[in-house]
């Protein structure tokens, strides 16, 4: 028995919580993945015995059935080290309403393909399964997120601005396998904002800005000339729609859970929030 994620559980008891239980995702013997389990605060049991609410993990055709009008995917993209394929993880396929979130993905993306912006991700369209439903979403391959760029050990917000002016140098490696330091600045950010805008224009809001969905991309030039991207688009909702009642899943911390309808401001504030993080400002706009 295989252990591929596991997570604690906790439950409130007189007004604490309390560990309750692990549950995660394995792989037997025979090479089935499932979701199961266990009362112990350790790894996950060898036997089944030990394991409770076992449950086969699908993950075969979970993604909605191809469109018309929806792009595919050139077959020659698809191995191609220039381009990136996004397909379900496995903790993606413990949600039922896979297929809806992939959906307002591809929407919003194909929006994008008619209408496209150099600071939003250049899609390419859907890989398709034999039985023609979507396995994954084909992107331009960027460099590195801001995210894993700035902090690569992942520190909390207030950590991380301890950090001072050094958190936002960045070393990349350019196109050609040379390495690059780049010093971001606030002016990096007007593509962006510009391309947020242009989601905007198109009646659309991302609903999720943050760092990890911010990508670089850097040229051969010198000195290399460094452009921020925006991807992933499955919380991307049309303006004034429920984020609650379409699921729309957004990134702790980095927006307001009192705010509950796709509005440009979910943008902008996190955009803000964003600069804030990385160069400094007014600590109180930070969520979280």
């Amino acid at each position: 028995m295989e252990t591929i994620k596991s997570w604690e559980c906790f439950k409130r008891v007189d007004g604490r919580f309390q560990f309750h239980r692990m549950e995660g995702i394995l792989r037997q013997a025979d090479g089935q993945i499932i979701t199961a389990r266990w009362k112990t605060r350790t790894a996950a049991p060898e036997e089944d015995s030990g394991l409770e609410n076992i449950q086969s993990l699908d993950t075969k055709d979970r993604g909605p059935q191809m469109k018309p009008g929806w792009t595919t995917c050139p077959e020659d993209f698809i191995n191609e080290r220039n381009f990136y394929i996004k397909k379900p993880t496995l903790m993606d396929h413990l949600d039922r309403d896979l297929a809806t979130r992939i959906t307002y993905d591809i929407e919003a993306c194909e929006h994008l393909h008619m209408n496209p912006h150099p600071h939003l991700a250049t899609y390419h369209g859907c890989l398709i399964s034999a039985t023609e439903y979507v396995e994954g979403l084909c992107f331009q391959r960027y460099c590195i997120s801001l995210e894993d760029a700035c902090n690569p050990r992942h520190l909390n917000k207030q950590q991380f601005l301890q950090q001072g002016p050094q958190r936002s140098l960045v070393f990349l490696t350019t196109k050609d396998g040379s390495s690059a330091s780049v010093q971001l600045l606030p002016g990096h950010f007007g593509g962006l904002i510009d391309g947020i805008q242009h989601l905007h224009s198109l009646g659309l809001v991302h609903n999720d800005v943050n760092p990890s969905n911010i990508m670089l991309d850097i040229d051969d030039s010198n000195p290399p000339q460094v452009k921020l991207i925006l991807i992933d688009f499955d919380s991307c909702r049309p303006r004034s729609t429920s984020l609650i009642e379409t699921n729309a899943r957004r990134t702790h911390p980095w927006h307001d859970p009192a705010v509950t309808v796709s509005l440009e401001s979910n943008d902008l504030d996190a955009l803000a929030e964003v600069r804030v993080w990385l160069f400094g400002g007014d600590i109180d706009q930070l969520q979280g």
